[in-house]
């Protein structure tokens, strides 16, 4: 069978037209008589038509509940439903036409046993040929009922609309995305995966720890079903995880022995009261594949099953033979994911997670925006960890099962769920399990596929589920589980019995967790570290915490992993395997940087791999060593004072400012005295100063990085082959000077955005030539999300002006404001964090956000808040802009330096929680940001000239900033000639 919940047999390609008994009995259906030609007369059709409207009325007034027979209830006669089931499928297909019939140029195929509309839309979906839909919504009438037509739209094309009671019909919905034809389509092209392993299966891998347990022995199952033997489990060396290949298994065992096997061999972890954690790679895992962690009761089982070992579960009735009560901690692939119970003969059982389903929708506890590829929480394309907890009612009784899934290194949102309740033929299942935990279970891994896991990642009769089709032709070969863990959950002590005892209990309890948190220490390091390279956690295990001392803003990233080249000499290649093309060499001492895949690094700032680690029949050579480094940006004294290190390598920089929240990966080198040693942010800009200012620290707004370890101070070079790209980072030499200013008061700092696919470079050209806009400011900054900084001219004291770099600028729609279109609220509160760490706005009286593509006339504004000025350093004041709706422009906003302090001093976070979603435009979040955190506003100045809120010429001279959008400089030079005559 296919995922769909239909076979093979029931897709089948149909002509453009339906088949003769289809249309006859549509036509049977409308009431028409079969022997009808086409040609009819006009007036017997309108009476036919009144007469069946008249006569479906009566039927349904007297039938009541019997009407929704046919499954039309009230949209027979095309009223409107008004259920909020009707509001759901409309959110979920898009627009939808009722009681009509789509038909195009081309039909792809009719399917079969389709339980719902939304089933159909999402079937559409998934088929990148799919244009349109059109599914058999009535009940009992062959030929229609559960049949989903998908059809092929041309370009130009809109469908033909035939009036069909009983018929739902829609376009593809552009925002759902399905899985499973695509891989199909792709494995014709590029062959089956070969899941047959070329290596020989071991009954006895390897050994493998759990932090805060013991080592365990590593079991393979001889045969994967009856008749199937199983391919290898592989167990790393260092003991730290255990990676099934495809169509294999693993027992967790207190011994294995090559060619002995009883059920008394295999662990029995006692789990009641405990949280059990792990790492899983189900990065490649599409529709179709299955990476299973199962808790059974193997240990007790006295049937050796129809595999001869004893195997026993839920689901293992389709594979040995042998059913027993199991916990799934996972049944998943990178689109689904199922935690379970089920006791014995419980195919069923109770589940949690997302994914599944075919004639009743599966589970719907997490959605594919917060699980799968890209996901905001749980992205699977990376690792992530996975928790389960047995929690305590009371001692000996079990109260829930909690899952969670976290991705702490990509994302701060975490997937939770519970199992609470679950009973089978009345019989209490939780009760049932707390003996089982407290007796004992053995963890059982495995990982296999098919074309029928519709139970796993099917979309269900809500079409909300990820997968259309199974392809298990396309699972890789193998997946990871890796850094075992068992925490035991803090139990009150009994407060009866002798006192002493009890004392001397906690003091026993306490030298336990101490010993068991020095085991977590040296295992954490051992399977981070891998076998063979230190493993004594001495001070630079575990990153330095750095904290502020006198309170202020303190910009450091602790936790950052780096990996030292540790060999004479080690290669760098286009891909993860020693067979690829090598694209250069790296000597000894040098830091890299990267995202680890394995046993390999993909390094971040350049292209290719690198390998932490050589297995060999007999030995293990090791290329890298890894080690966490904390960084921090100093705004007072050097490096050494601070007790860190200077960083004087490019590589070493961009990773240190990136982990700061610097998006610019361009560094500039300064060739001269008088500025910091190492790496360093002047302007938002990264430099890197010469070998002059050794022993420097932080000086005319230059601000070090320093790094909590130490990094080569060798010059290193890569020798690339002809094939090969240089991994030599570039960079641009520029001299500067520092003069000392003297501003007029009040004096104003203004940031613009700059956006990179818009013309608004020329235009800041333009104004830096007339020395207006932003540039007319005492000093400035200019963000843009150009991949790197743009050079927009010349300060008059010589030294470039250059934009810096954010992510990607997202526009919204201002509702608020008319309409009107914006930043979105996420991007300026990243402009306004790197506002923050340039720092040079506390020199100021005033911030202001500009339009870059505004004239704006600075000194008019400044007559306007002169009087606020002289309180603008102790009190909070903002200035509503947008006179016509009382709130902040997206032309033009201005800030005293007092409320903009406060805004970080309370970290966004008190305007954050209950308003970004509620305010996707910046500057009505900032609005009500500025209200809650008590700046007062200053209205009734008329500053903007902007269509959107108060529109103006551009000759009125009580203004100080015009804009409608200028396209181009001559556009806004015009406007600007205007203004200043």
């Amino acid at each position: 069978m296919s995922t769909l919940p239909f076979s093979n047999e029931q897709v089948s390609l149909v002509e453009q037209r339906a088949s003769p008994v289809d249309d006859r009995t549509l036509r049977i259906f409308l009431g028409e008589s079969p022997c009808l030609t086409s040609r009819r007369n006009p007036r017997i059709s309108t009476v036919i038509f009144v007469a069946v409207v008249a006569a479906t009325a009566l039927v349904m007034a007297l039938a009541g509940p019997w009407s929704r027979h046919w499954g039309l209830g009230n949209s027979w006669l095309g009223v409107d439903l008004g259920t909020q089931q009707l509001r759901e499928s409309l959110e979920f297909c898009g627009h939808v036409d009722r009681d009509t019939e789509y038909h195009t140029q081309e039909t792809l195929y009719w399917i079969n046993d389709i339980f719902s509309e939304e089933m159909c839309c999402a079937l559409c979906d998934g088929d990148p040929s799919c244009g349109a839909w059109t599914f058999g919504k009535a009940k009992n009438v062959s030929g229609m009922s559960k049949h989903c037509n998908l059809l092929k739209l041309h370009k130009g094309e809109n469908p033909i609309k035939y009036k069909r009671p009983g018929m739902v019909s829609g376009i593809r919905h552009t925002e759902i995305r399905k899985h499973g034809i695509v891989a199909e389509l792709l494995s014709k092209d590029t062959g089956n995966t070969n899941h047959v392993s070329n290596v020989t299966n071991t009954t006895c891998p390897g050994k493998v720890n759990i932090t805060g347990l013991r080592e365990l022995s590593v079991r393979s199952a001889l045969w994967y079903k009856p008749k199937m033997q199983g391919n290898p489990v592989q167990v790393p060396d260092g003991n730290w995880g255990v990676f099934p290949q495809y169509n294999s298994r693993a027992y967790f065992s207190d011994s294995c022995v090559e060619g002995e096997v009883n059920s008394e061999m295999y662990a029995a972890l006692k789990l009641l009261g405990t949280t059990i954690q792990y790492t899983v790679d189900l990065s490649g895992l599409g529709c179709g594949c299955n990476a299973q962690f199962h808790l059974v009761t193997m240990r007790y089982n006295s049937d050796a099953s129809q595999c001869g070992d004893y195997c026993c579960g839920a689901a293992q009735v389709k594979q040995c033979g042998v059913s027993c009560p199991t916990i799934s901690l996972q049944d998943a692939n990178q689109y689904a994911w199922s935690t379970s119970v089920h006791l014995s003969n419980d195919a069923d059982g109770k589940s949690v997670g997302y994914g599944g389903g075919s004639e009743k929708p599966g589970r719907r506890h997490w959605s594919d925006a917060e699980y799968g590829p890209q996901a905001k929480c749980i992205d699977t394309t990376w690792p992530f960890r996975v928790s389960v907890s047995f929690n305590e009612k009371f001692a000996g009784m079990l109260d829930r099962i909690e899952v969670t899934l976290s991705q702490e290194d990509r994302h701060d949102c975490t997937l939770k769920e519970s199992i609470t309740e679950y009973n089978f033929k009345k019989e209490s299942g939780l009760a049932e399990f707390s003996r089982i935990l407290e007796k004992g279970v053995t963890p059982m891994l495995s990982y296999s596929g098919g074309e029928d896991m519709t139970w796993l990642d099917g979309v269900g009769a809500d079409g909300k589920g990820p997968c259309v089709r199974d392809v298990p032709k396309m699972c890789p070969q193998s997946v990871k589980f890796y850094d075992f863990e068992v925490t035991r959950h803090e139990v009150a002590p009994k407060v009866s019995g002798d006192i002493l005892l009890n004392a001397l209990g906690v003091i026993h309890a306490d030298q336990e967790r101490h010993a068991m948190d020095e085991r977590k220490d040296r295992l954490h390091n051992i399977t981070h570290m891998e076998a063979g390279i230190s493993t004594d956690c001495v001070d630079d295990c575990a990153p330095m915490k750095i904290e502020a001392t006198d309170g202020e803003y303190v910009e450091d990233r602790q936790g950052n992993e780096e990996w030292e080249i540790v060999a004479t000499e080690v290669q760098v290649r286009a891909t993860p395997s020693f067979r690829g093309i090598v694209l250069g060499l790296l000597p000894q001492g040098v830091v890299l940087f990267g995202q680890r895949s394995g046993d390999w690094i993909k390094l971040t700032f350049d292209r290719g791999y690198v390998a932490i680690l050589r297995k060999e029949e007999y030995s293990t050579s090791f290329f890298l060593e890894r080690r966490v480094v904390s960084y921090e940006k100093l705004t007072e004294g050097n490096c050494v004072g601070a007790g860190l290190f200077p960083i004087n390598g490019n590589l070493a920089c961009k990773a240190a400012a990136f982990a700061l929240g610097y998006f610019d990966r361009t560094i500039n080198t300064y060739d001269g005295t008088g500025r910091p040693e190492g790496c360093y942010v002047k302007d938002g800009q990264l430099w890197i100063g010469d070998r002059g200012n050794k022993g420097n620290g932080a000086m005319h707004g230059a601000e070090p990085i320093c790094g909590s370890m130490a990094y080569p101070t060798s010059t290193t070079t890569t020798t690339t082959t002809t094939t090969s790209t240089k991994l030599v980072t570039t960079s641009t030499s520029t001299k500067s000077t520092t003069t000392t200013t003297t501003w007029d008061f009040p004096s104003f700092f203004c940031v613009t955005l700059m956006r990179a696919d818009g013309h608004e470079l020329e235009i800041l050209k333009k104004q830096l030539f007339r020395r207006t806009g932003v540039f007319a400011c005492e000093e400035y900054a200019i963000y843009s999300d150009h991949s790197s900084p743009q050079q927009v001219g010349v300060a008059p004291d010589g030294s470039e002006i250059r934009s810096v770099v954010i992510p990607p600028i997202t526009q919204q729609i201002n509702n608020l404001q008319g309409g009107s279109p914006c930043v979105g609220t996420q991007t300026m509160l990243n402009v306004w964090d790197m506002v923050h760490k340039d720092g040079r706005y506390k020199r100021h009286q005033w911030v202001l956000k500009v339009d870059p593509t505004a004239v704006f006339l600075p000194d008019r504004l400044k007559d306007k808040v002169k009087k606020q000025s002289d309180l603008a350093e102790r009190s909070g004041f903002f200035v509503t802009t947008c006179e016509r709706f009382n709130t902040i422009a997206p032309s033009l906003e201005v800030f005293s330096v007092h409320a903009l302090s406060k805004f970080y001093r309370r970290n966004q976070w008190q305007c954050t929680v209950d308003q970004i979603q509620q305010f996707p435009c910046e500057e009505s979040f900032m609005t009500q940001c500025m209200d809650v955190l008590g700046a007062k506003r200053l209205t009734g100045l008329h500053l903007a000239g902007d269509p959107h809120c108060e529109a103006a010429p551009c000759t009125d001279d009580k203004r100080a900033l015009f804009t409608n959008h200028f396209q181009d400089p001559a556009e806004w030079f015009k406007c600007f000639n205007e203004a200043i005559h």
